[in-house]
């Protein structure tokens, strides 16, 4: 991906690009975070999932020649650019270069896949929980470590991507600061640092075993 074609872009230029238009580029996500979205009959936002460090967004155009959906920065950040005949090209006289995009790309299906929040087995807290724990693996997988790292994003933007009211939202965060799986920052108390991500994990599983002596 480093290669002479690909270039730094800033986040907030993507969604002028990834929308419903002809395919000519993908993006490696740098640094940052987006949601892709799709609009529906209403005029209204469809959140379809988020785009976080370490994933490609635009494969999606190949087979149909335009993108599906918009992409929307939330926050600041880094994307890397990289126009698709260009990446074949040099993938001619460097297999690597396609094999490792397509590696990649294809974790990041795995994930959504096996994701719990895919497939709902979690309460809206795990579901929460998981959304954090997610974001912090691919912050991992980018060769960072996994220490404390700090979610900037609203509550409203958060209800958005998970398909929960801004009360759902609060609630969960209040009950996984109570059990010490995220603090809160600042004076508004708007930032969430997570200490780690073990206690993500240890939170989920709890929510898991739980949810399983409800329903039997």
């Amino acid at each position: 991906m480093r290669s002479e074609k690909a270039k730094a872009i800033d986040v907030s230029s993507v969604h002028d690009k990834v929308d419903v238009q002809a395919f000519d580029t993908l993006y490696f996500m740098n640094l940052g975070l987006l949601k892709r979205i799709n609009l529906i009959a209403n005029g209204r936002e469809s959140t379809i999932d988020v785009i976080f460090d370490g994933d490609w967004i635009g494969f999606d155009g190949i087979p149909i020649g335009c993108y599906s959906c918009t992409a929307i920065s939330l926050g600041s950040g880094r994307a890397w650019s990289i126009r698709y005949d260009d990446l074949l090209r040099a993938s001619g006289y460097e297999p690597a270069l396609i094999q490792g995009a397509l590696t990649d790309f294809s974790q990041q299906l795995l994930r959504r896949r096996h994701s719990p929040v895919s497939v709902k087995a979690l309460s809206n807290d795990g579901r929460v929980a998981d959304f954090l724990l997610q974001w912090g693996q691919s912050l991992v997988a980018q060769g960072r470590e996994a220490g404390p790292f700090t979610m900037r994003m609203t509550r409203a933007d958060l209800g958005l991507l998970m398909g929960l009211d801004l009360e759902a939202i609060n609630r969960a965060l209040s009950n996984l600061a109570f059990h010490g799986a995220i603090e809160f920052e600042g004076e508004d108390r708007s930032d969430i640092c997570v200490p780690s991500l073990t206690g993500l994990k240890g939170f989920i599983q709890s929510d898991i075993t739980f949810s399983r002596v409800v329903w039997q």
